[in-house]
């Protein structure tokens, strides 16, 4: 069975590797103190902090409950969208709404896949197409041809590498050889040869 350590490097300033890679353990809890968020935004507790700031080490959907509680969804939002926030912190959110298995959390991803940041929109990509995409196929599908279409390159080769991780094989595949088809770039088309050759080892 396929797991989150294998997923490739989505374009950007992020390694997606690293998030839903398992790794370290980093123990934190939901008790820390607060720490307040720029802009008036929720405040973001101090463990989901911890989870967000963290290097290799990953949380589970659990771990990310408890470290930011019934509002960990909208504080992860919150945190992608900041433009005050470091970079890596707001690519670190977008992944772990990924995670998160609550409708509330798939909408909040689903919005980052038209986000204006190119580099945050191929890093939703990656995380649609590996978390809702993954488990729940028949809601992340009909974004598919607007991802592979996307003007930038970069959003293109992740959501081509996402679908090495697309819960519907046939489904996948198709999508594979039908931007082979038409897809020109260089970068695009070695994701989607890498998700082909995936595809095609028996889970």
């Amino acid at each position: 069975m396929r797991d989150h350590r294998a997923l490739a490097s989505a374009p950007g300033t992020l390694n997606l590797a690293r998030i839903w890679a398992c790794g370290l353990a980093l123990a934190v809890g939901a008790m820390a103190v607060p720490v307040a968020a720029a802009r008036g935004g929720p405040a973001t507790p101090a463990g989901l902090r911890s989870w967000l700031e963290a290097v290799e080490a990953v949380p589970d959907a659990a771990a990310l409950h408890r470290a930011g509680g019934s509002s960990v969804a909208r504080t992860l939002d919150a945190v992608a969208r900041d433009l005050t926030e470091r970079s890596y912190a707001r690519h670190r959110a977008v992944s772990f709404l990924g995670m998160l298995r609550d409708a509330n959390a798939t909408a909040r991803l689903r919005a980052h896949l038209k986000n204006s940041d190119e580099d945050l929109r191929s890093t939703a990509a990656l995380a649609w197409l590996a978390g809702p995409g993954r488990r729940t196929p028949a809601v992340a599908e009909p974004d598919l041809a607007a991802l592979l279409a996307d003007p930038s390159p970069a959003v293109r080769a992740s959501a081509a590498r996402g679908l090495a991780w697309f819960g519907q094989r046939p489904v996948a595949a198709a999508w594979v050889a039908k931007r082979l088809a038409v897809e020109s770039d260089a970068q695009v088309r070695v994701a989607l040869e890498s998700s082909r050759r995936a595809l095609l080892r028996v889970p």
